[in-house]
């Protein structure tokens, strides 16, 4: 759940400050099968687990109706979600949801939800050259006045590693481009940054 950044958006138990973006997800099984069952539910799925999965993989073919601060919009789950995780890690993710509220599955994996997400290997994802001006450019351009420019904190969050590494780089990336609605601007949706760019 760290690794793909989704505390940054949803509430999920056993996570301390998690995300009010996207829908609850405490009790998220039994709402799907509910959704499912009183045909609600408009997509192709026939179970809780392959709903998820399909909201994974294609986070619109169907929008959840019911977001923290009115209904759901398309393009708020990034698109490239399900590239963040192995094959593995996809279906761990999806039985823990699938399980919840309680469950055996949902207790043993609350247990390692508020670890971090392993780093990248030596290298990997470091900004070089041109791409790093580019950013540092831009951080103090659009950020630097909210965030602070030592990414401490001003009107805006801390942008410390201790506090964006457990949201990851699809949550932050998710974050940037549809905003949140504590005073986030929405730079992807108003075309400043590309999903690319944010990721």
């Amino acid at each position: 759940m760290q690794k793909g950044g989704c505390t940054a958006c949803h509430a999920i138990p056993g996570v301390a400050g998690a995300g009010t973006i996207g829908p609850d997800l405490s009790e998220i099984g039994a709402v799907l099968k509910t959704r499912i069952e009183s045909g609600q539910y408009s997509g192709s799925a026939q179970s809780v687990e392959t709903y998820l999965l399909e909201s994974i993989q294609e986070p619109d073919a169907f929008i959840a109706p019911d977001c923290p601060t009115g209904p759901c919009g398309a393009g708020m789950m990034p698109a490239s979600l399900a590239q963040a995780f192995s094959a593995n890690e996809l279906e761990a993710v999806i039985k823990y949801l699938a399980a919840l509220p309680g469950g055996a599955a949902a207790t043993s994996a609350v247990s390692g939800a508020g670890a971090p997400a392993s780093a990248a290997p030596s290298g990997e994802g470091l900004l070089m050259g041109e791409e790093f001006e580019w950013a540092r450019q831009t951080f103090f351009e659009r950020c630097a006045g909210c965030h602070g420019t030592l990414r401490k904190g001003a009107t805006g969050p801390g942008l410390t590693p201790d506090l964006t590494q457990p949201k990851g780089t699809v949550g932050l990336a998710a974050i940037i481009f549809n905003g949140t609605t504590r005073g986030m601007p929405d730079w992807g949706k108003q075309g400043v940054f590309t999903q690319e760019q944010t990721e």
